[in-house]
């Protein structure tokens, strides 16, 4: 498959990056009808620099192979050389390069460094450190419900653990202060009913499954060996149909909780090849009696609104742990712009400043630095793609010169 967005998922170990790696020579050699590329024409993007020094290897072996068996094609011969200067490294080591190739385009002084690991997890400290002492010293009655309910009695490492999850887990967004920002909205009352809608169409996508499966059964019930199954399954057929024609949260749980699964009836004398059937039949049953009594005690222990209460509940408290991330967030930012300290977060926060830019609907189009260094690459080939978060999707799409909708963005 060729020209088109592909995505290929399989099991660890069955061979995906030696497929990669034989993409990558087919292209440059022109194995499928395109004319030959040069290896540096090619962003191959890895997770770990261990994984993309071993792409490197890799594809380099492969070439010098292919210029063995074929001495006289110049084209290969040049790949050898150019392989040292291609784009086959990680997200981070990428955006790393266009920061500092078009740091002017966003003011960024250029005599910035990457912070240690340990360097950086001390400047944490110290600004959760700090945040926390000034939030003591103002003594707000929410901070001290929030302490009393997420701290251990001897500590505040696990209010210092929520604060640097949800650090980090906003630092994947384009926008992290208004990703935060936003987060609070979802606890109030109007919103905290959307979680109740979400929860509903989740239960009916696995009602749906079930229903597949007493179809299916019904079905195999029509074979004359087993006609006495016919009514078990038309009526447990009618009854998950009736389920899945409900809206509402409550009147679905009463539904699902009141399903009664009956004894199948008893059927003797069968074939060898019916006795197969038969054990089909009591597994599609099996199958969905257990998602239905699972979605019975796992979603309808409360009443609706119990549950829209216990989430306007908590919105003192996420209010509490949304501000403290905010002032962690400068706190830890100015402490690293006083050493002229970056971390892999700024990075790609700086290149994505490089490379996109909001329209007037706020969708994330690419600058023309971005289509600029677009040209510079016939296809972008990405390992282990699944680890990539919400930025560097943005990113690798303005680096192929498109843009991501916001509608496709969860703010």
């Amino acid at each position: 498959t060729r020209d088109c967005n592909l995505l290929v998922s399989a099991a660890a170990g069955s061979g995906k990056t030696a497929v990669l790696v034989e993409r990558i020579i087919s292209m440059v050699m022109g194995k499928y009808g395109n004319e030959p590329v040069d290896i540096d024409n090619l962003l191959v993007v890895t997770f770990t620099r261990a994984a993309a020094g071993e792409m490197r290897e890799r594809v380099l072996k492969a070439l010098e192979e292919a210029s063995i068996k074929e001495p006289s094609n110049e084209h290969l011969r040049k790949q050898t050389t150019y392989i040292h200067n291609a784009k086959i490294a990680t997200i981070d080591s990428f955006c790393h390069d266009i920061v500092r190739e078009y740091f002017s385009d966003i003011d960024l002084d250029p005599g910035f460094k990457i912070g240690d690991t340990g360097e950086l997890k001390l400047m944490q400290s110290d600004a959760i450190g700090k945040v926390l002492e000034e939030s003591y010293q103002a003594g707000d009655k929410d901070f001290f419900r929030f302490i009393d309910e997420y701290s251990s009695s001897k500590s505040d490492s696990d209010v210092e653990e929520a604060i640097l999850t949800l650090y980090n887990f906003a630092s994947s967004y384009p926008n992290p202060k208004k990703w935060l920002n936003n987060l609070c909205h979802m606890y109030e009352e109007e919103n905290a009913k959307q979680w109740l809608d979400i929860i509903v169409d989740n239960l009916k996508e696995q009602l749906l499954e079930c229903q597949r499966s007493v179809n299916m059964a019904f079905e195999l019930s029509n074979l004359p060996a087993f006609d006495k199954y016919l009514k078990l399954f038309g009526e447990e057929k009618a009854y998950i149909a009736q389920m899945l024609e409900t809206d509402e949260f409550d009147r679905l749980g009463r539904l699902v909780k009141a399903m009664d699964f009956a004894r199948m009836p008893i059927v003797k004398g069968l074939s060898g090849e019916d006795e197969l059937v038969k054990k089909r039949i009591s597994s599609l049953r099996d199958g969905y009696k257990k998602t239905i009594k699972k979605l019975a005690t796992k979603y309808f222990g409360r009443s609706y609104e119990d549950i829209v209460k216990d989430v306007t509940d908590c919105y003192p408290l996420v209010k509490v742990l949304v501000d403290l991330t905010l002032k962690f967030m400068e706190e830890y930012k100015s402490i690293k712009s006083d050493k002229d300290i970056l971390d892999f977060s700024d990075i790609e926060h700086y290149a994505l400043e490089i490379l996109v830019k909001e329209d007037e609907e706020g969708n994330y189009v690419p600058t023309e630095t971005a289509l600029a260094i677009s040209k510079d690459f016939y296809e972008i080939m990405i390992d282990e793609y699944q680890d990539s978060n919400l930025v560097q999707e943005i990113i690798l799409n303005a680096i192929a010169g498109r843009g991501v909708n916001a509608s496709n963005i969860f703010m």
